[in-house]
């Protein structure tokens, strides 16, 4: 279930989220060209798949007590993979 909520929430955030990370690693212009709708696409893809790999306990232990500056720096860190 944390994982669904986790992965609702990044979704519903997408546009804000995603594209302040892209904006701060790879600049403005790589943030405007972002596609709000194929990363939620992909995101609602892949979310079913690490529900069977991944069990609850793993999402909220690595990301449970994350203040909100410790989850911008894993977005940002994430961004860096986009």
């Amino acid at each position: 279930m944390y994982c669904v909520c986790f992965t609702q929430i990044i979704v519903a955030l997408c546009p804000l989220l995603f594209r302040a990370a892209i904006r701060g690693k790879h600049g403005a212009k790589a943030a405007e060209e972002f596609s709000v709708y194929y990363a939620a696409n992909e995101v609602a893809s892949v979310e079913s798949s690490m529900t069977v790999v991944l069990d609850d306990s793993s999402w909220q232990q690595k990301y449970g007590e994350l203040t909100p500056s410790q989850m911008a720096a894993e977005l940002k860190r994430f961004a860096g993979n986009i």
